[in-house]
Formats: structure tokens, sequence, C-alpha cells
């Protein structure tokens, strides 16, 4: 039964109101309290042996208790409710008061809110007693001192700061009680076991959610003694009895410490329980209700539609992604192949060809390029080299001696070559990946560069007007010239048939054969790039040396001839050895093309890029690009003295070649001029320096910068520029290539002295993911439109076309989307990870299917991949609940109802030891990593905080890697020490108290839409940059203006996602589990004061209090409607004064 206080109040009007909305809970609780009160009203009858006062005393504490209940119940029973302490509006008068608050989000839409407002109209009390207690109703109540007719519930003995204190409320003249409700969410849990991962597997597992706290890691508390692995934390019953784990006296913290803490997947936002996608994404096909489903705008209808182009144009699909992609990238481990040493096989079957221009409506929408994550290697720089080449062609020498072109005599004057221009083309091909690509071949098709130039023959201009490059044919080809381009055959190795990229690897493909211009065979059958660069050796070279040529140098816009040589019209010149050639070039257009995907006019660079080889290739993108009337400005005019004067070697055989082959034969003494490149932009080597591996996402395969894309060229993927080149590789700017692997170089530049070899970007899991951030590598920005968010879950950077106070805007017949904001908002709160999934086997376990880690975790009591969720089977049946669940398509919406999560963290904290222990979680452990193509574990110090499921390098603490600092920076991960994760703790405290409370997770996660700091980044990330964990890796020579710097987004860079990677599955905003002090007070036949304490521990579970609803089901019962799910009593003590 419930116990009930009989005696009549004597304050009449302060209990007025009050006593209907006590009497409303108890009615309520009535079916809650019965069984874990049963228990209360037993040792109240084996107290009948003491005095009367103490009974009394010990019925107002109970009742103290029960009304504590009551208040929870009604506040923070429904699951839109949110909870955190007073402190988190910096120091209060009763700054430990639990509060709480209706959860929200903002959608985006409309204007941006008012924060603040938006907090402070949704409070809903203070967890604690009053004698007039619409007082407690007001958020400003925490601000007031303590009444002096109040009572200690905790003391000095228990906290190293404040005590604190509850009123008391009277009944009659001389009895009273208290009550205080405190969250055990914003503690961390020391009866939470922590083990160290051993294998592969394990640590796997750990990297994408933490198994528990990092107590090594709180420098300001000696916890040490809470991570020894031996210690049985699960059988500590309260704080006080870490003493016996070892803990000492002076280091426990009531405010800091908890043994009891279980979490309710709910939605705090909205309402309802969250949904699982773990089993949403298990099978290959997603169910129909989500099959046609936006991310962003929650329907079959997009948050902003296609965006409309220029008839021909590439399409670009709509900018909100769609629920496909996501979970094609989360089951990107199915399509590895590999066993322990994993790679994905980038074949042409493994990609789908983009959508053709005359694709619309929901074709468009829906087409597989868009839904389907496609993995393939990406062009990080295709280059052209242009160069002069002589040789002996006695057909042309003998037509030039015979019309007066060409010197004949004196001998010493005797012009013994004619000259050629030569194309070199050089694509490196990228794997940002962190696993191995299996690569067989791929095609490009260079359509224009706006080459234009003049030739200089011992210092006399030969021709006045200048030749375009598309112009240089012979008079017949001349004529069919339009539209034409360069096809790049790129093969692996010659003799093989694959050549494997290994992760984060660039790889330099070059011509290994020639071809001319002559009959348009660079066109019809192409130029043939291999691995490494053949260069001209003389009678040395290798017979693989490659190129395009023509001799056709000197021709105007009208395909005639047009240099002037020996006074004669010449359409190539005639040299001997000695001379001096020297050449002046431009940008300009031949204004002869049409093409459709640029809106029938040519442009500065275009290119496409197929995947495949032969007759089978499909089209994965290319590179549109128009620097428009700043052409001029971009790429250079380069008067004949700031190009390399070119003088005709004597070394040049004479006489020995003749007809077709004299071309071919001339490569072997080419010399270079210019050097044009398309390239990714990178941290030093960037004409527009950017946050590129941020907002210009180096992973589409698809970019149209100018043309109808009006926005500066810093928001884009590529750029293009010319540079003079004076001499084949090793000097430099030149063809870059090492000399291990014929590797080239990116991330932080794209020479030599600049970049590195490997340079790792994304992740390709190996396992289902078990963290929300772990999805922060889905490409959800795919189709190629601005602005190219990278790395866009669970991070949060105010877009730089976007205001900072919006997070969409329309931008002519486009809109601009924050990615960031829109992904996390749809996801957090909303959805989380069971790891209830087929698992692969990893290094270390073997084959796991969803119903068997189901059946272990329910009938056994085994722990789920992610091992910090613990079973709720609500009276069901184990394996009748793990076959429901592993086999239900609605599975998703069921599986939160049976789950707990143990020790989740509130992430309205305001305390600094436990946000130290939180953020600590893997303190010690082993790193996930591949080397050499295998999965091994790094072992190290401190804590790790990787980008990837597992990193291409050492840490860049330890400075491992072939290249040292910079091979980790790009592909590598971090270590924190104690003393970093101190000051992360701080700095996460202070974004807390001035952002909180947080209304929901997302809101924690991203930036707040508005003016100033707070509105350009998440709280987290805000923390990470005032901590100064960044300073010892970014340059500063490459900050930029409005902030940040070029290397922002590198593996060795820590941002916000990699710090919520282990942590996600944690995070709460909310409550679950409360400890309640209470306090009665009676007086006895002396007139002295009798007082008593007690704890109690609520959990609130996932069934509702009328239980007519499911508990997967919105709640449709004004019972459940208001009051929400289930406190159940979990513990009961009385408590002795000195452990207040």
């Amino acid at each position: 039964m419930i116990l009930r206080k009989t005696r009549t109040t004597t304050s009449q009007r302060t209990q007025k109101g009050f006593a209907l909305v006590v009497a409303m809970c108890l009615l309520v609780l009535l079916l809650l309290l019965a069984v874990g009160l049963m228990s209360l009203s037993a040792i109240s009858l084996r107290a009948g042996s003491r005095d009367a006062a103490l009974q009394q005393a010990r019925s107002n504490a109970k009742l103290a208790l029960q009304l504590a209940i009551g208040r929870l119940q009604a506040t923070a029973g429904p699951d839109q409710r949110i909870t955190a302490p007073a402190s988190q509006h910096g120091q209060r008068q009763q700054d430990h008061l639990t509060g709480v608050w209706e959860g929200w989000k903002w959608d985006g839409k409309g204007s941006t809110p008012n924060w603040d407002q938006e907090k402070s109209k949704r409070f809903k009390g203070w967890l604690v007693s009053s004698p007039t207690p619409a007082d407690t109703k007001e958020e400003k109540y925490a601000d007031g001192e303590v009444p002096k007719e109040s009572v200690e519930l905790v003391g000095s003995t228990l906290v190293t700061d404040k005590s604190v204190r509850a009123p008391l409320v009277k009944l009659g003249t001389d009895e009273a009680y208290a009550w205080a409700v405190f969250d055990e969410s914003q503690k961390a849990s020391a009866s939470i076991s922590k083990k160290e991962p051993t294998d592969f597997a394990s640590s796997y597992d750990q990297a994408g959610s933490a198994a528990g706290y990092g107590f090594e890691a709180v420098k300001a508390l000696d916890w040490s003694a809470l991570a020894d692995e031996k210690t049985d934390h699960h059988k500590l019953l309260s704080t006080g009895q870490t003493t016996l784990a070892g803990l000492a006296k002076e280091n426990l913290g009531f405010h800091d410490l908890t043994t009891d803490s279980l979490g309710v997947l709910s939605n705090a936002a909205e309402g309802g329980l969250s949904k699982d996608l773990s089993r949403l994404f298990d099978s290959s096909a997603l169910p129909s209700s989500y099959a046609s489903r936006f991310l962003y705008s929650g329907g079959d209808e997009p948050l902003s539609g296609i965006p409309a182009r220029f008839n021909g144009a590439n399409p670009l699909p709509s900018p909100d992604p769609s629920w496909s992609i996501l979970q094609s990238h989360y089951r990107a481990y199915t399509r590895l192949t590999g066993g322990d040493s994993p790679y994905f096989d980038a074949g042409v079957a493994s990609v789908t060809a983009r959508p053709t221009a005359a694709t619309q409506g929901t074709q468009l929408l829906r087409h597989k390029a868009f839904t389907e994550q496609q993995i393939a290697p990406v062009i990080a720089k295709a280059q052209f080299v242009f160069s002069l080449a002589f040789g002996y062609n006695a057909d042309t020498l003998n037509n030039m001696y015979n019309d007066g072109s060409a010197k004949k005599s004196p001998p010493e004057q005797r012009d013994e070559y004619i000259t050629w221009l030569v194309i070199d083309p050089v694509i490196t091909l990228w794997n940002p990946y962190n696993v191995p690509l299996r690569f067989t071949g791929a095609r490009v098709e260079l359509y224009r560069i706006p080459l234009a130039f003049r030739i200089y023959k011992n210092g006399t201009l030969i021709n006045t007007e200048y030749t375009k490059l598309t112009n240089a044919h012979t008079v017949e080809d001349f004529k069919t010239r339009q539209s034409r381009f360069y096809r790049l055959n790129i093969q692996p190795e010659d003799g093989t048939t694959e050549r494997i990229l290994a992760p984060g690897e660039h790889v330099v493909f070059t011509a290994h054969n020639h071809k001319m211009h002559g009959g348009h065979d660079y066109n019809l059958t192409g130029v043939t790039l291999r691995p490494g660069f053949n260069p001209p050796a003389g009678s040395a070279s290798s017979p693989e040396i490659g190129g395009v040529t023509t001799q056709n140098i000197f021709v105007n816009s009208s395909g005639i001839s047009s240099g002037k040589d020996y006074g004669k019209t010449v359409r190539t010149i005639a040299v001997k050895a000695g001379d001096r050639i020297q050449v002046e070039v431009k940008a300009q257009r031949a204004g002869v093309d049409n093409f459709k995907e640029t809106g029938g006019q040519e442009i500065t660079g275009f290119l496409k890029y197929y995947l495949g080889g032969g007759n089978v290739t499909r089209l994965l993108g290319g590179i549109e690009l128009d620097y428009g009337d700043r052409e001029e400005e971009l790429l250079p005019h380069f008067p004949k003295e700031d190009l390399p004067t070119i003088v005709v070697s004597p070394d040049i055989p004479k006489g020995s070649t003749a007809g077709l082959n004299a071309a071919r034969h001339a490569l072997r003494f080419k010399e270079p001029f210019l050097i044009s490149t398309f390239q990714e932009k990178t941290e030093r080597d960037s004409r527009f320096g950017s946050r590129s591996w941020l907002n210009n996402s180096p992973v589409n395969f698809y970019a149209s910068e100018g043309i109808d894309q009006t926005e500066d060229f810093a928001h884009h993927q590529y750029e293009f520029k010319w540079e003079a080149m004076t001499d084949w590789p090793p000097n430099s700017p030149t063809i870059e290539i090492s000399n291990t692997g014929n590797r080239g170089y990116g991330g932080p530049g794209i020479y030599a002295q600049s970049g590195v070899e490997f340079a790792t970007f994304a992740s390709l899991p190996l396992a289902p993911a078990h963290s929300l951030a772990q999805l922060r590598h889905a490409p959800l920005n795919v189709g190629g439109q601005l602005p190219l968010t990278a790395q866009v879950l669970a991070n949060s950077f105010a877009p730089p076309l976007l205001g900072d106070d919006k997070v969409q805007t329309a931008a002519g017949n486009r809109a601009y989307l924050d990615h960031s904001y829109l992904a996390n908002n749809a996801l957090f709160d909303s959805w989380f990870l069971s790891s209830a999934a087929d698992h692969p086997a990893l290094p270390g376990s073997d084959k796991r299917s969803a119903k068997e880690l189901l059946e272990a975790f329910f009938t056994k009591g085994d722990a789920l991949p992610n091992s910090r969720f613990r079973p709720h089977r609500g009276g069901r049946d184990g394996e009748e609940l793990a076959e429901e669940l592993s086999s239900s398509e609605d599975a998703y919406e069921e599986t939160a109802a049976h789950l707990l999560v143990d020790a989740p963290f509130n992430v309205n904290s305001t305390r600094i030891a436990a946000w130290q222990a939180f953020l600590g979680s893997n303190f010690g452990a082993a790193a996930p990593i591949i080397t050499d193509g295998s999965l091994k574990l790094d072992e190290g110090d401190n804590l790790p905080v990787l980008r990837h499921s597992h990193a291409a390098s050492g840490s860049l603490e330890s400075g491992s890697g072939s290249s040292g600092t910079d091979h980790a920076k790009w592909n590598g991960y971090r270590r924190l020490d104690e003393d970093q994760i101190t000051k992360l703790a701080e700095e996460i405290v202070e974004q807390v108290k001035e952002r909180g409370p947080f209304q929901s997770v997302a809101e924690f996660v991203n930036r707040r839409p508005g003016s100033g700091e707070l509105a350009r980044k998440g709280a987290l990330e805000a923390a990470i940059e005032n901590a100064g964990l960044n300073a010892s890796v970014l340059d500063p020579s490459y900050g930029l203006p409005d902030g940040g710097n070029t290397a922002d987004g590198a593996p060795g860079t820590i941002n916000q996602a990699d710090l919520l990677t282990p942590l996600a599955p944690q995070l709460t905003v909310r409550g679950d589990t409360f400890r309640i002090r209470a306090y009665g007070e009676a007086t006895d036949e002396k007139n002295s004061k009798v007082k008593v304490w007690c704890e109690a521990t609520v959990q609130r579970v996932p069934e509702y209090l009328d239980q007519t609803d499911k508990a997967s089901a919105t709640a449709s019962s004004p019972v459940n409607q208001n009051f929400g799910r289930r406190f159940e009593l979990v513990s009961f003590r009385w408590l002795k004064p000195r452990e207040i």
C-alpha cells in the first residue's frame, strides 16, 4: 500500500493548490509504487518498537519520497523532456538543483529563433521541495538563496563544493519534510567495467562504441582505482562502496560519480522511442516506406527539388540526400573482399553511369548514381605538359628545302630537323579511402584547354597570330576538329591486369605510347597511360616513351599556315643544332565548339571521367571549369622571357628516321615549356585557399565550376592553372612522381616538397556502424552541388556560402543547404544503432548474424557488439523476442523498447571530472589500423582519437609513418594525454554553460544559427579550438581570413565528429535514472527534533504508465500523454547522518 500522511497541515493556504497536484500524482502512481512501497511499509511495521517520533519522522520522509516521485513522474515521465543542473548558467545560489525542460529542436525553417526564449518558455520546474511549489516552476528560482528553513540533503562529506539544501515543508507545527532529485546521467558511472580490446575485432567495436569510462584520464581526482579491469564494478551498489574498489574517500564525488544509471532510447526532441538504424539497414533492400524517402525532408519529396540547368547540362540531383545513399554507405562492408586483407574491387561493374541530360523528374531523383555510393579512384590531378621536340623527317624537310622555308646550305647553316608540339597527358588517380582499391582501368576524355602560343626562332617571331591548340591540325583535319577530345586510356602496368591502390595512395599515369594529331588518332584510338613516366633520354629513351604530337604548329583561325620563316609561309619550322627556340603563351579560346554539357560554349577546361576500359566504360563524372572573364587573370600571359629557352641539341640523329616514325623518334628529345594542371585543392598549393577537406568535398566525381555555377572558386573542388616548366623530373614544377611505386603527391600539396604520397580522406566500413558519427563518411552531398560540405554527419561548421543565421537559403534556381545541420537534425535523437546486425568476420572474431547476436543477448546475457546495451525483455521470452527483432520488417521501430543504455551521459552535465571520464572512455586502448594491406592493432598510451574506422597509419604523436609528421597528419590519428583531456573537458563545460541547456542531442551536436561564435560551430568543435588541440598540427601561415586553416579536416586534426565517434551511442540530454534524497522530522515528547534521511533510486523504463499504449507507439491515452513512461523503484535505504 502507499504510505500516506494522515495529519492535516495547518497551512491550508500554502498547500491549497499543491494538494490537488499531490492527489493526482498519488492516483497515477498507485500501481507504480505498490510493489516498491510494500517494502517501505514492511520497514515501518518493523519499526513499531521504536519511539513514536522516529516512526513519525520516517513516515514524513517516506511521504516526501512519494511526493518527489510523483513530481518526477509528472515532469520527467514524458519522452519530450530534458534534464539539466541549475549550474548551466554559471554560479547560482542553488546550482545543484535538477531542472526539467521540454525537449525541442529547430527545424531550420523560417527566421532564426531566439534560443534563450525557446528554452525559458519550455521550462517545467526544479525537482525540489518547497512550501510554495509554484515558485519552483520559475526558472529564476535557482538564483535565489535557499530559505533559512531548509535541511542539508548532501553534505560536505560527499562534495567538494557547495552542499545541497532543500526547503522544509511544514506539516503542522512540529513536523516537516524535504526532498530533492538528482540526475544520475550527469555523472560518470563507476559500476561499468571496461575491458581493453585484445584483438582487432574488439578494438574495431570499441572505436565505434566505447565500452566504459576512462577513469585514468581524470586528473583532478585520482579515480585510477576504478580503471582496474579485475574489479567487478557492476556489483557496486552505491558510490560509497567505491572505496572497496580502492577509491580514496576524498575522491568520492556525489555529483561526479554514480553506480546507477540506465537510459531509455527515446527521442527527447519529438517524443517516442528512437528507431534502430541497425535493423533498418541490415537487409539489402529498404522497407517500402523508406525506399523513396529523403533524409532531410523525411518524406518522399525532397526538401529542395532538382535544380534547373540549361539544356544538355549534366543534371544535378536534389541536394537532399536519399535514405538509400545512407544505407549504401552503411552496407559498404558487404562489397569488400579479401578477408583479413580487405579491398574494394573498383571495376566497371561496381559503379553506375551518371544520368544523361534527358533524365528528369522521379527518374533523376532516384537515379542509382545518386542513391548508391559510387566507389572508385578520384582524379587528384589531370595535367598536360607541352613540349617542343625536334627530329629528322625527310618528307617534310625536302618539301621545305624545295620551297625555301628551310635552309639547305651552306652546311654550317643547314636545317637538319623539323619541330613538333608534344602534349603529354598526366593523370594522378587517388584512392581516398582507408581500404585498398583494385583498379583495372579508366578513361579520361580531355576536351579543351585554352592554350594559344607563339614561337620565336633565334629571337625572331615566327607567327604573329597566336596558334590555338584546338587548331593545330593538318588542313584536312582542321575541318573536322570540332568537339574532338584527347582519349586517355588509363591502364595498370604493362603485363598486368590490375593495380592495387593502397589506402590514400596517389598513382601517376603517363603516356606510354605515341599518337598523332594527324587523322585524329589521338581521339579515335587514344593514348595509353600506365603508371610511371618514361623521360626523354635521347637514344637511351624507353621504347614506351609517349605523347601526342603535331607538326602543325602555325595555324590561324581559318586553318591556313600562319608562320613566316626565311620569308616563306610555314606550318612548322626547320631547325638546326644550336638554334634557340622560345615560346610565348596566353589563354585564348578557339571558339569552334558548342558542347551541350557546357551550355554550347567553350570553357576554360573540360574533361570527362569513365571507369572501365575498352568498349565497357561508365561515365562517373568529370570537370567543367570556366574562369570566364577572369581567365586572363588566372591563366597569365607568359612572355618568352618567362618560359625556358630551348636550345636544339646536337645529339639528335640526322637522317636516321623517315615518314610516320619521325615524330615518335623525336619524342626522345622533347623539351618542356609549360605544364597545365587541374588539381584538387590542397593545404599549401591552392590559389583559392579553403578548408578543402571540410568545405570542398574532394571525393565528388563531378565538378561544375563557372558556367551556371557562379560562386567564387574558393567554394569549388578543382582549380586550373598553368606554370612554366623548365625540365623533366625530378626538377619542379614538373611531373611530380616518386621513386617508389610511381606515386604522386596530394593532401597538403601537389609537389614532392609540399605533398605526401598517401592521404586518406574517407572510410569504408569493415563492419556495421555502431555510432551515428561513423556515418560522417557517407557521401550525403554526392551530386556536386554547392556547398560541397564534406564529413557531414556529427560535424557542424557554418558553410561559407550561407549566412551564419541560416541553414537553407535560395540561390537563384538552386538551394544552399547546411548539410551538417540538417543531417544531424534528421538522425540524432530520432535514431540509434543497436549493433544487432549481421557482422562479418574480422581478425579475432567469427561471422555473427543478427539473430545469433540477439538470442545470446536476450537468453544468455551476452553483450551485443556495442557492449553498452542491456536487455529489457519486458516480460517477453528471450528466444521469441530475438526471432521477432531479427526477422520482422518493422523491427527497427521495436528494438528500443527492449534495450537500455548502460551509463548514458547527459551532455547538460557541468561536472568537469565526469566529462573527463566520459571523453577518456577509450583511454589507453589500442587503435585499429591497416598497414601493408593487413589489419592490425596499434598500441599506445593515452586516448586514441580516430578519423577513420581504422586508420591508415600510426598516431601523429608517435611520429610514425614513412614521411614523418606529414604522413601521420594526413593518414593517421591522434592520442590525447590527461592534460589535453582536462583542458578539453573544461572548455566543454564552458560551452555547456554558454549554450545550454541542450533540448536535444541534435542541438548539442549542431551549431546555433544566429550571430556570433555560437553560430559558427558546434559546442564540441568550439571546445576543441579553445583547448588548442590542433595548435601543434596546423601551420598558422595557412590560416584563412575568415577563420580556420587550409589543413582543417585532415585526419591528424581533431574535429567534433572524431570525438563523437565512440561517444555518440551514449549521448543523451535527459536522465532516466534519478537518485532522490528525502528528509522527515518530528518532535518527541521532550520537544526534541528527530531527523531522518532516506535515499531511493528510481528508473524510467520503456513501458508507459498506462500500458494500453504499446511502448513503441506514440502515447495516445491521456495518462500517457501527461505522465509518459513509468518510473520504477530500484532501491531504497535509510541514511545515517555521516552519509549525508
